[in-house]
């Protein structure tokens, strides 16, 4: 800056210097709005993924109206800040980083790097580094974007939404009109012919039907505003409601109730919090793992497009499954899209009611070691570890013992509301007195009684899931001869089955398809057995001569026989309805190799009934938390 006179107004002035572009390579001067832009930015990306904003599942799952408005309003705020903020133009401080001795007597030496001094200023001479005004309108959108996606979720749009509808809504709620006499007008059985003789004039009058007067013990108070009372009375009389609330809070035992319950909870806050955070961030509720030597159904490359890309593509792939898969022969990879396919059936496809559990705490590892079970067995920590699957399996066990530490801690509060409600002591309810034995007098039975009768059914019948039940590991393997065993390991002082089988190839595909069904279905189950009697077809007799084959409707055949019968192109039509009673899961996987017989067979009925009592007996040991 320097002084110059100014002849026409006969004043000094200040005139600015101009800006001397200075710039050595082994300096760097970065403006101070380019740099609050990206640090900002890195700031907000940073909350945002250790909240699980980024979560495909989450963003998905986001109401349209949230994503239109947070955006149209991000715009509106990011554009205000960039142009209130002057972050567009030039920055009037910057940061040098530059040899110590040519710092100026405006910076401020923040440290020091041996010759070199980081330092920030103001910037008249030099020439600084900025983003482009448009990388920094779109940082500063960006920012206010993601500030709107951590703090507002649908329940908040939701309150946001309605709140004009709760400011404005007018006050027409009131107490309704009583009569002088209050009467119970509900119909007791058998009176209705009785009211309707009376009001047919059959009938003098009700008799025992008529309305009861209901006693004013049991009238209710209604404490909404009179129709006509004050505004200011009403306001006056809310107050005072509120104030002896309080006061018989803060009186007698309620204060020690609530210390008892806050000290149950302080002693729990660990559990309590970690019990939100798995319940918000969606953390895995089982673990369930096999291990086969079949090949991978999709390529490497495809399926690390799947891992990034569609995190839904268990879900979206099982709920559209077809009955049947057909495979390329000349695919090597077609015995694991076959696994594939009959994994998602078995326990994943919608069609059946009953559900097992959540594709996505199932995992499939392909081509492994056919030794692996005994590695399993022998150090679980490495194994897991090595397939990159023990945090995961660590985290359902944690969730696990911490369910079971609030679900005690539920107790214990629920205790303590016995405790007030009926009026006993803590010693006779923790020896294990029940609500009827603990009352202090017959004024205390009914409705309250009952109620917590029941609530401590519910609590002993509801059955809590070990931990065997929600994590499993199982090996299917292929090889020369069919087996199974069971071993098993130990992780973190808890033991659990790791269930290995053995099953031989098959020749055609038909077999194959059945097979694959029967013995994954062992490999998860070992108690399943489906039998005649599960099965939806009747029960199938022995003929007596084999002339029987050729008649028009053989009501009871053997498998041959059946097979014979269909053979016969005479009155096709007529034959087909035989299919109804052939069921490929017990031995008929012929029919698979006729694909003419395909085009009608009822494969979907035989197939659901062998899901539903699969998952029926799978479900007695197996879920999630």
């Amino acid at each position: 800056m320097k002084r110059v006179f100014n002849s026409k107004k006969g004043v000094g002035v200040y005139q600015s210097s101009p800006v001397v572009t200075r710039h050595n390579a082994k300096e760097l001067h970065v403006g101070t709005n380019s740099l609050l832009v990206v640090f900002l930015l890195g700031i907000t990306l940073a909350i945002a993924y250790s909240l699980n904003v980024f979560d495909p599942i989450y963003l998905k799952g986001l109401d349209h109206d949230l994503m239109f408005a947070g955006t149209f309003v991000s715009v509106i705020l990011g554009v205000s800040c960039y142009e209130f903020w002057n972050i567009g133009k030039r920055s009037l401080y910057s940061f040098h980083f530059m040899l110590s001795r040519t710092l100026s007597r405006e910076m401020i030496p923040l440290f020091f790097v041996r010759d070199y001094a980081f330092a920030i200023g103001h910037n008249t001479v030099y020439k600084q580094l900025e983003l482009p005004a448009g990388l920094r309108k779109l940082g500063c959108i960006s920012i206010c974007l993601l500030i709107t996606v951590i703090t507002v979720d649908n329940r908040a749009f939701t309150k946001v939404k309605t709140l004009p509808e709760v400011l404005f809504e007018s006050n027409t709620d009131f107490c309704p009109e009583q009569s002088k006499e209050e009467l119970d007008t509900t119909i007791e059985p058998g009176c209705e012919l009785v009211i309707r003789a009376f009001q047919l004039g059959y009938s003098q009058d009700l008799g025992s039907c008529a309305p009861k007067e209901i006693a004013p013990e049991k009238l209710s108070v209604c404490d909404k505003r009179r129709v006509d009372e004050p505004y200011f009375h009403y306001a006056s009389r809310l107050l005072v409601s509120a104030g002896s609330k309080i006061a018989a809070v803060m009186s007698g035992s309620e204060i020690e109730k609530i210390e008892k319950k806050f000290a149950l909870q302080w002693q729990q806050v660990e559990n309590l919090r970690d019990y939100q955070l798995y319940a918000m961030s969606a953390a895995p509720r089982a673990s369930h793992h096999i291990w086969t030597n079949l090949p991978a159904p999709n390529s490497d490359i495809h399926q690390a497009f799947i891992d990034v890309f569609q995190p839904n593509y268990c879900l979206d792939t099982f709920q559209n499954q077809t009955n049947t898969i057909k495979l390329d022969n000349e695919d090597e990879r077609k015995k694991g899209q076959l696994l594939e396919h009959v994994y998602g059936q078995l326990l994943f496809n919608p069609k059946v009611k009953r559900t097992v559990g959540l594709c996505k705490e199932y995992q499939i590892h392909w081509d492994a070691d056919r030794e692996v079970c005994d590695q399993l067995a022998e150090a679980p920590v490495q194994v897991l570890a090595e397939y990159k699957v023990l945090p995961e399996i660590e985290l359902v066990l944690k969730r696990h013992d911490i369910a079971q530490a609030i679900t005690a801690l539920d107790e214990k509060l629920a205790q303590l509301d016995m405790v007030d409600a009926l009026g006993v002591s803590d010693n006779r309810v923790n020896e294990g007195a029940t609500p009827a034995s603990t009352l202090k007098g017959e004024e205390n039975t009914g409705t309250l009684q009952k109620t917590l009768i029941d609530k401590s059914k519910i609590a002993k019948n509801k059955r809590f899931r070990s931990k065997e039940e929600i994590v499993s590991f199982s090996c299917f393997m292929q090889g020369q001869k069919t087996a199974s065993r069971e071993d098993m390991l130990t992780l973190h002082q808890d033991k659990f089955k790791v269930r290995t089988y053995e099953f031989k190839p098959s020749s055609t595909l038909g077999e194959s398809q059945i097979a694959m069904y029967k013995n994954f279905a062992r490999v998860m189950d070992r108690e399943f057995h489906y039998t005649q009697l599960s099965s939806r077809s009747d029960l199938a007799l022995p003929v007596s001569s084999a002339e029987e084959a050729d008649s028009a409707a053989p009501s009871n055949t053997s498998t041959v026989d059946q097979k014979a019968y269909l053979q016969n192109s005479a009155y096709m039509l007529a034959r087909l309805e035989l299919l109804n009673n052939i069921d490929i899961f017990l031995g008929n996987d012929w029919v698979l190799e006729r694909e003419d017989l395909l085009e009608v067979y009822p494969f979907h009925v035989h197939l659901q009934n062998y899901v539903e009592s699969f998952r029926v007996e799978y479900q007695q040991d197996h879920g999630r938390l």
